[in-house]
């Protein structure tokens, strides 16, 4: 036994990754729940920290209860993949792709089971569908005001440009779908860039926090340590990448 495995793995483990969250998108969600104003105009009063602190102390907690169901949901489901797919000789690919996953419980439960997982696996790609629709469509708005496309107080121009890429977006990953006929491939490419995209949001994050975070709010040493740590494996992580997809 050695630790060795062939570049394609590498880069799946990567897109797995590269998928497993929507920071940019998480930030939006908490905008529009009112976390910030709720907390009120900055001061230097007691109460001002103390709320402050309070709903920071949300964020943490909803991120921690995201990652361990997270994770709890998903080792099982790269147990079952490895455990039956593997056996079976099948592998999801292009238009077989949901018959072929439904085999993990279909083997296991019954076929029964496959009605089952095809409900679920409609909420499941239903809700992310829409969730990052939403994330994508006030992302690309904001980026045009950053970029200089806009004016960055013309909100009126934004909520325009949210409405059309929220038809022409859906339009473009339906049309490009119809074209290839492989979603795992379409998947793989697009977290992918969305590792490459994680050090350049943490990148951003630290420097909000330097130049930016309010004082009487700063974290604590070990979660700045945390955060460049963080920081550093992602940027390892982008150089790995770039170098098996180009030099390797």
């Amino acid at each position: 036994m050695q630790f060795s495995f062939p570049a394609v793995a590498m880069l799946a483990a990567l897109a797995m990754y590269g998928g497993t969250g929507e920071q940019m998108a998480y930030t939006y969600w908490c905008v529009e729940k009112g976390y910030a104003r709720f907390t009120g105009p900055v001061d230097q009063s007691e109460a001002w920290v103390s709320r402050a602190k309070g709903w920071i102390k949300v964020m943490q907690t909803d991120v921690l209860l995201t990652l361990g169901l997270l994770t709890c949901a998903t080792i099982p489901f790269y147990m079952l993949g490895a455990g039956v797919l593997y056996r079976l000789n099948q592998q999801p690919d292009g238009l077989e792709t949901i018959s072929v996953l439904s085999n993990m419980y279909t083997t296991t439960l019954g076929e029964w089971a496959y009605w089952l997982f095809i409900v679920g696996a409609f909420f499941v790609l239903y809700s992310t569908s829409v969730s990052g629709l939403g994330a994508g469509v006030r992302t690309f708005a904001d980026g045009m005001a950053v970029m200089g496309v806009i004016e960055r107080n013309d909100y009126k121009t934004r909520v325009k440009i949210r409405r059309w890429w929220s038809v022409i977006s859906p339009l473009a990953t339906a049309m490009t779908y119809l074209y290839f006929q492989n979603p795992v491939w379409m998947l793989t490419l697009g977290h992918l860039f969305g590792a490459i995209k994680f050090p350049l949001i943490a990148g951003g994050t630290i420097y909000l926090r330097y130049r930016h975070l309010d004082k009487q709010i700063q974290p604590s040493k070990t979660t700045d340590a945390v955060l460049w740590i963080c920081f550093i494996s992602m940027v390892v992580l982008m150089g790995y990448i770039l170098y098996l997809s180009y030099f390797a």
